[in-house]
C-alpha cells in the first residue's frame, strides 16, 4: 500500500507480492474452470492485454495520419502498462484459487476493513496536523496527502470499498446468528458486531475528511441499493430506512466535505471535467475502433487539451473514458462486457441456488465493486495499482462465493500438478523478472543525496536509465551533465552533447513534457544553436 503502489519502487513490491502468490498457487492447486471468472472476466482482461500488445509494435505520432488499426503513441507507456495488466490478471487467478470457501473469503474482507481502518485513523491524524508529507516522511508537491495515497479522491477510493466489506461482515454474522442451531453467546456476538459497527464509523469519517463528493455520491447511491435490497421484502423496514438515511444526510451536513457541496464548487468542479471530457471525447471520436494506446493517455492527450487546463494532464478524472481512450470501443466493450457477465453469473448464482449462508458477504462485496466503479465515473482510481488490486482481488472473491453456492464445486480444487500448473507457475516468474529491474532502477534514482558528488549522481541515474529507460530517469540525468558545464573546454561541449542525448531521448519517451522540452531547449541554445533552441523553449 506504500503510495498506493505508484512509486515504481512500491508497485514492484506489490507486484512481486502478487507474483509470488500467483507462483505457489499455480503450484499447489489446478484451476476450476468452472469458476465465471474464468469464463468471462479473464478472457475480457486478456482482450484488453491483446490490443495493448498489438499497439505496441506499431508506435506513431498522435499528429501522424489517421489509423484505424491498433497503434500507440508512447510504446514507454504501452509497456509500463501491459505490466500493470498482467498483474491484475494474475491476482485474479491467484485470488480464484487461495480464497475458495466462504470461510477464507470472510478473512479476506476482515483484512481489507482493517486495512481501511488503518489507512482512515492514519489521514485522520494527517488532517488534524496538517501535515503535507506522507506519513509525516515524504512531502507532496501538490494536493494534501490521505494515509499512504498522495491524492486523497485515491485514498476514498479505497475506503468506500473497506466501508462494504465492513458491512458485508456485519450482515453475515447477523445471517449466522439467525441460522445456528445453538447460538452463540449474545454478548460475545454483540461485542464483535459494535466493534465492527465503530470500524465502519471511523471509516465512514475518513472518507468525510477526503473531502471527495465523488467517494460520497458513490457511496450514497450504494448505501441506497443495498439498503433497499435489505428492506424490500418487509415494507415496514423502510421506515428504519428513512431514518437511516436522515442520519447520514446529518453526518454529512456537519462533516467538512459539507463545504464542497456548494453551489459554487460543484459548478467549478463540473465545468473542469467537462472541459478534460470534451477533449477525451474529440480524441475517441478520431480513434474510435482501438484507441491511442494503452497507458498512453498523456501523450496523446496533449494535442485535444483545453488551454483552460493547466499544466500537462496525466488522467482525464474517469476511468471508463480514459480506457475508450486507450483501447477504444473494442477494448472497453471487451472488459465491460466481461465484467458485467462476471458479476451478473456470481449474483444470479448466489441468489437461485438459494445460498443464504454467504448472502451478506456476497451483497457486501457487490456494494463495494458498485462503489468503486460509481467512484470511477468521475475520478481515475483504477490507475492507483494498490486500489485496482483489491477492486480485483473483492472480484474474484466474489466468484468463489458463487461457486460455494453450488454443492458440487465446494470441493477444494485438486493439488495434481498440470499443464495449467506449470505455465501459471512460468508466468509468474517472468512476470516478477519484468517488475524487479524498476525496482532496482527507483531505489538508486531515490538515493540520490546531496552529499553525494556529481560523478556519483551521474553514476546513479546511468545506472537507473540501464534498468529502466524512464524519461524521468534520462530528464534528471541531463539536467546532472549540464548543472556545472562550462562550455568553453572542449570537455565542456561534449558534455553538453551528451547532456542534449538525454534530454531528446526523454522528449521521444514523452514528447507531452514540457519541462523536458525546455531543458532540451535550453541545451541547443548553449551549444549555438540558437534559432532551434528559442523555437523549443518558446513552444512550452
Amino acid at each position: 500500500m506504500a503510495f498506493g503502489a505508484v512509486e515504481p519502487w512500491s508497485f514492484a513490491v506489490l507486484s512481486v507480492l502478487v507474483c509470488g502468490s500467483f507462483f505457489f498457487s499455480a503450484l499447489s492447486r489446478t484451476p476450476d474452470f468452472s469458476n465465471p471468472v474464468y469464463k468471462t472476466l479473464l478472457p475480457g482482461i486478456a482482450g484488453v492485454l491483446l490490443i495493448g500488445f498489438v499497439q505496441r509494435f506499431f508506435p506513431q505520432s498522435i499528429l501522424g495520419p489517421a489509423v484505424w488499426g491498433p497503434f500507440t503513441v508512447s510504446a514507454y507507456g504501452t509497456d509500463r502498462s501491459l505490466l500493470l495488466w498482467m498483474t491484475y490478471a494474475a491476482a485474479i487467478w491467484c485470488t480464484a484459487l487461495i480464497f475458495d470457501q466462504p470461510a477464507a473469503v470472510r478473512r479476506l474482507f476482515s483484512a481489507v476493513f482493517l486495512l481501511g481502518c488503518v489507512v482512515a485513523v492514519v489521514g485522520l491524524i494527517q488532517m488534524a496536523q496538517h501535515r503535507l508529507a506522507i506519513y509525516g516522511v515524504r512531502p507532496v508537491a501538490a494536493g494534501e496527502p490521505f494515509g499512504p495515497y498522495y491524492n486523497r479522491d485515491h485514498a476514498a477510493s479505497m475506503l468506500i470499498m473497506a466501508v462494504f466489506c465492513g458491512v458485508g461482515l456485519f450482515w453475515d454474522r447477523v445471517t449466522a446468528y439467525r441460522a445456528a442451531r445453538v447460538r452463540p453467546n449474545i454478548f460475545n456476538f454483540a461485542a464483535v458486531q459494535i466493534t465492527v459497527l465503530f470500524g465502519v464509523g471511523v471509516l465512514l469519517l475518513g472518507v468525510f475528511h477526503t473531502l471527495s463528493r465523488g467517494a460520497l455520491g458513490a457511496l450514497l447511491i450504494t448505501s441506497a441499493v443495498l439498503a433497499l435490497i435489505a428492506v424490500w421484502s418487509s415494507r415496514h423496514r423502510f421506515v428504519w430506512l428513512g431514518l437511516g438515511m436522515a442520519v447520514f444526510a446529518a453526518a454529512v451536513a456537519m462533516s467538512p466535505v459539507a463545504g464542497r457541496l456548494t453551489g459554487e464548487h460543484l459548478g467549478r468542479s463540473a465545468a473542469f471535467r467537462l472541459s478534460i471530457y470534451r477533449g477525451g471525447l474529440e480524441l475517441v471520436r478520431d480513434f474510435p475502433l482501438f484507441g491511442s494506446g494503452l497507458g498512453a493517455l498523456r501523450q496523446a492527450y496533449a494535442p485535444y487539451q483545453s488551454a483552460s487546463i493547466p499544466g500537462v494532464l496525466e488522467h482525464v478524472h474517469s476511468d471508463w473514458l480514459e480506457l475508450l481512450i486507450q483501447t477504444g470501443v473494442v477494448g472497453l466493450a471487451l472488459y465491460s462486457f466481461g465484467l458485467l457477465l462476471y458479476l451478473r453469473s456470481c449474483l444470479r448464482a448466489i441468489f437461485n441456488n438459494g445460498n443464504y449462508a454467504s448472502f451478506g458477504l456476497a451483497c457486501g462485496s457487490a456494494a463495494a465493486l458498485l462503489a468503486f466503479m460509481l467512484h470511477g465515473l468521475v475520478e481515475f482510481s483504477f490507475q492507483i495499482p494498490a486500489n485496482a488490486v483489491i477492486f480485483f482481488v473483492i472480484v474474484a472473491a466474489l466468484g468463489s462465493l458463487a461457486k460455494s453456492g453450488d454443492k458440487s464445486k465446494m470441493l477444494r480444487p485438486s493439488v495434481a500438478i498440470g499443464g495449467a500448473n506449470i505455465v501459471g507457475a512460468i508466468c509468474a516468474v517472468i512476470l516478477a523478472a519484468v517488475s524487479a529491474p524498476q525496482a532496482l532502477a527507483s531505489w538508486h534514482h531515490l538515493t540520490l543525496t546531496d552529499a553525494l558528488t556529481p560523478t556519483e549522481r551521474v553514476e546513479k541515474m546511468s545506472k537507473a536509465i540501464a534498468l529502466d529507460a524512464k524519461p524521468r530517469y534520462y530528464f534528471e540525468l541531463a539536467r546532472e551533465l549540464a548543472a556545472e558545464t562550462p562550455v568553453q573546454s572542449g570537455e565542456g561541449v561534449a558534455l553538453l552533447r551528451k547532456s542534449l542525448g538525454n534530454a531528446d531521448a526523454a522528449v521521444r519517451l514523452d514528447p507531452a513534457s514540457p519541462r523536458y522540452r525546455n531543458l532540451q531547449g535550453n541545451l541547443l541554445w548553449r551549444l549555438g544553436r540558437v534559432s532551434d533552441g528559442e523555437e523549443l523553449i518558446k513552444g512550452r
